[in-house]
């Protein structure tokens, strides 16, 4: 073997060595420094919720949740969901269903979700708004 190539092997050894057992643990890289096997807790907010079914609403102050899908699930546990990809849809709130005409979907602080409800990590003190609407007009 050339000494060219001895140097190579030497380098290329060296920064696999650099690369997976110095760099991860100085923090070079975004790596989890600690796995204690426990589930991350997270916080609860207290927000408002408002149920618009179309032909009444229903209003809830102080509901505890870190999602928007938690809140709702803490108020009608019986919500039913359907599972995509993306997330979960829901798809029917104390007997209104979705259908090729109606859906439920939802709002947060006056402005419609672009996440799935499961996915929305809620704040102290948002008012989500969930609402049966027309898909026809």
């Amino acid at each position: 073997m050339n000494r060219f190539m001895k140097g190579f092997i030497l380098i290329l050894v060296g920064t696999i060595i650099l690369a997976v057992f110095v760099l991860p643990k100085n923090g070079w890289f975004d790596v989890e420094k600690e796995n204690t096997g426990k589930a991350v807790q997270v916080e609860k907010k207290h927000i408002t919720m408002v149920i618009d079914f179309g032909d009444r609403v229903r209003s809830y102050t102080g509901v505890e949740a870190s999602t928007v899908f938690e809140g709702l699930k803490n108020i009608y546990p019986e919500v039913e969901v359907k599972t995509y990809d993306f997330g979960m849809l829901v798809t029917k709130i104390e007997g209104k269903q979705n259908s090729p005409t109606h859906a439920w979907l939802y709002w947060v602080n006056g402005k419609e979700a672009t996440l799935s409800a499961d996915m929305y990590i809620t704040e102290d003190g948002d008012m989500v708004e969930w609402k049966y609407v027309s898909l026809t007009q």
